[in-house]
């Protein structure tokens, strides 16, 4: 913890000497991550802290940067520190030109209570509970235009990782979260698209939420990306759109439980591309406990 007096003043220190390097370098300063923790830790008000950055840094940094770990904290609490944030950039610089980072996020992976083991549970993180938990994440961000940059912790350290060497034969073998980002980069569009869902378990600011939805354009049409966490209940989704479109692919990410996690020797998160032509598409049953990327072409 470096108190913030002292963060502001070797940031503007840094930002200044880079300056004179590069005129149009970008910079980020740092927000209080894990804000939950800080009243147990003595440190105050979360608030505090970004907001002296705000005031001290305004107009010197482009983003403020958030570390979000989720369930541990459902998405629906990270949805309000943002609104925080937001609201004190809006009041503090005046614009909301200054974006939020999300330099870390992941899926935390809370050991069993009875366990004496941190990292009882760190399968979660890549198993499909993993997949299922970031895909919605990613979901809510591509929602909120104040969140313009997030970077997945990590590559391969810990107990988060896209890619791993097995102990015993030294082989390479990918996790289910490389899945996830290669669903999500080819369904990736050119524009996120407004858009509205309704029904149970599709309320942001609840902790039940479970079913969310990112809608982008495309060349051809529109590509729609459905995350449905919940391990049991399928969603009939009715779609409402101003243009008529055939569905012409999808992509589907799932396993046989939440718990299912690829291991060296098997690929346990199933990821399934198929060419499907469904003309004058109005809906689609969504499995459970599934990522599904939807490419609808315009009539």
């Amino acid at each position: 913890f470096i108190p913030v007096e002292n963060y502001t003043k070797r940031c503007r220190e840094t930002i200044e000497l880079c300056k004179k390097a590069d005129p149009k370098a970008k910079f980020a300063a740092g927000a209080a991550s894990s804000p939950w923790a800080w009243p147990q830790r003595g440190w105050g008000d979360w608030r505090e802290y970004h907001r002296a950055v705000l005031k001290d840094l305004g107009s010197m940094i482009d983003y403020l940067t958030f570390h979000p770990y989720y369930y541990g904290m459902p998405t629906s609490k990270m949805e309000e520190y943002f609104d925080i944030m937001q609201d004190d950039i809006l009041s503090i610089t005046g614009s909301d030109r200054i974006k939020l980072y999300h330099s870390e996020h992941a899926l935390w992976p809370n050991a069993p209570k009875d366990s004496t083991n941190k990292w009882a549970n760190k399968f979660m993180t890549h198993a499909v509970k993993g997949c299922l938990a970031t895909g919605q994440f990613l979901n809510r961000i591509l929602n909120r235009p104040e969140s313009e940059i997030a970077v997945y912790h990590c590559l391969s350290g810990g107990p988060w990782g896209l890619l791993y060497r097995d102990k015993n034969t030294q082989k390479l073998y990918e996790t289910g979260i490389a899945d996830m980002f290669r669903l999500y980069n080819k369904a990736l569009g050119i524009n996120v698209l407004a858009h509205t869902i309704t029904g149970e378990m599709t309320n942001p600011y609840s902790n039940d939420i479970s079913l969310t939805a990112a809608v982008m354009d495309s060349k051809t049409g529109i590509n729609i990306i459905l995350v449905n966490r919940n391990p049991e209940i399928k969603r009939k989704i009715s779609f409402t759109l101003k243009n008529k479109y055939d569905l012409v692919k999808k992509e589907i990410l799932t396993g046989e439980s939440v718990d299912s996690y690829n291991t060296v020797d098997k690929k346990n998160v199933i990821y399934l591309e198929k060419t499907e032509l469904i003309k004058d598409f109005k809906e689609y049953l969504l499995p459970e406990k599934s990522i599904v990327a939807l490419y609808l072409k315009k009539k």
